[in-house]
């Protein structure tokens, strides 16, 4: 499952384009926040795409349709693309509910940087602190 925020024109949404064409894995690409024309070609194409139109207050429905999805497709691996604060907090949520998944994180930009030193820094560097220590206890058990 691809984590994404949203299916328009851009370096991440194209990249996941190129994956669902060249890929021989069965991929599923979920967009938060909105489609656009590379979620809608890949849709075209039969790809498996989901938007969920997710609210950018809060996460708790976004949470539950991550969680359908997962368990619809039966997914094992989880790819997100962002990094932003809302995707991660899904991601830890998804953890709990499916701990044998597993999670990789790519921050194609720089979010942490983008976060700065404010309350939303400070809220994503514990929130990374607490997935770290999950992935610990992962590989460790």
């Amino acid at each position: 499952l691809h984590m994404q925020l949203s299916g328009g024109f851009g370096g991440i949404a194209t990249l996941s384009r190129e994956i669902s064409k060249y890929s021989q894995d069965q991929n599923v690409f979920v967009f938060l926040f909105e489609g656009g024309c590379v979620a809608d070609e890949m849709k075209a194409e039969g790809i498996p795409v989901y938007v969920l139109n997710a609210s950018h207050k809060s996460d708790r429905k976004a949470k539950q349709e991550y969680l359908d999805i997962c368990r619809k497709h039966n997914i094992d691996v989880i790819v997100s693309h962002t990094g932003c604060f809302m995707e991660f907090r899904i991601l830890l949520f998804l953890k709990k509910k499916i701990p044998t998944a597993k999670i990789f994180m790519y921050e194609h930009c720089d979010m942490v940087g983008a976060m700065g030193v404010g309350w939303k820094g400070i809220l994503w560097h514990k929130a990374e602190l607490q997935s770290q220590n999950m992935l610990k206890e992962q590989h460790c058990n």
